[in-house]
């Protein structure tokens, strides 16, 4: 199924990104030709120069102004900043409501950031896979935008996501969703194919740890049935004690969305 009726659904500072993330890629862009394109959407921006002074992404100095951040940050950095404002734009319009917990969904997606930043923190791909933590459930949006109440309604009580079942009900998937807006964001082809296999358990891809552990931990998208969690968690092959880590990701939730 085609998602190109729903693109221009989305929020128009999402489909910004579009056009900044073609610009990034050009290794002669100029920092003032970037922070010009930033500077056309105000909301954007915004959310850009919040992101660029959080801790997930600061590098200790305060920036004040966009072309500061786009100096400071690089181009790479920025690319991953403005997926991640694009992200929380996302979460915060009206798209994803009752019977939804779009808190829920928002919440689930920075703490997926966080543990996928720690597992694979020793790898070279550490600060792409906040990314893809971030957006890994973004297409979840699409489907959304797509089915509308019937998608909502299905989403609020589906677990730990069984994607046959999902193709069975709607003839494609979030994860299929998902890689579309992945490959009009220009993100790598890794990070697409990452996003379309991340909840198949035979895929072997490392996210699959990532999504056990919000499962164990009560951060699923939806309510766990049972709130007693287990006394540790394996993330990267360590043995993490549950309640201190449930305590961190809340913890960094909250400084998300300072």
């Amino acid at each position: 199924i085609d998602f190109s009726t729903e693109i221009p659904k989305l929020p128009g500072s999402v489909m910004s990104c579009t056009e900044i993330r073609k610009a990034l890629e050009d290794p002669d862009v100029t920092a003032a030709r970037v922070t010009e394109i930033l500077g056309r959407d105000a909301l954007l921006a915004a959310r850009v120069l919040k992101l660029a002074n959080s801790p997930f992404y600061s590098l200790g100095k305060e920036i004040s102004s966009l072309k500061q951040a786009v100096i400071i940050l690089g181009n790479r950095m920025l690319g991953h900043v403005v997926l991640g404002a694009a992200m929380e734009i996302l979460a915060s319009s009206n798209i994803l409501k009752a019977p939804v917990d779009a808190q829920r969904y928002w919440h689930h997606s920075v703490a997926a950031a966080y543990l996928a930043k720690l597992a694979r923190r020793e790898q070279e791909d550490a600060e792409e896979a906040f990314t893809f933590g971030l957006l890994h459930d973004i297409g979840m949006i699409l489907m959304a935008l797509k089915f509308g109440r019937i998608y909502l309604s299905y989403l609020s009580r589906a677990g730990d996501f069984d994607l046959q079942r999902e193709e069975k009900m709607f003839r494609t998937t979030h994860a299929h969703a998902g890689a579309f807006l992945f490959k009009l964001w220009r993100l790598p082809p890794g990070l697409v194919e990452g996003v379309l296999i991340h909840h198949d358990p035979s895929s072997g891809h490392w996210f699959r740890e990532v999504e056990d552990v919000l499962v164990s931990l009560g951060l699923g998208i939806n309510p766990p049935s049972s709130a007693e969690l287990p006394e540790t968690v394996t993330l990267g092959g360590k043995k993490i004690n549950s309640l201190e880590l449930r305590e961190e990701l809340e913890n960094q939730i909250i400084h998300f969305r300072k």
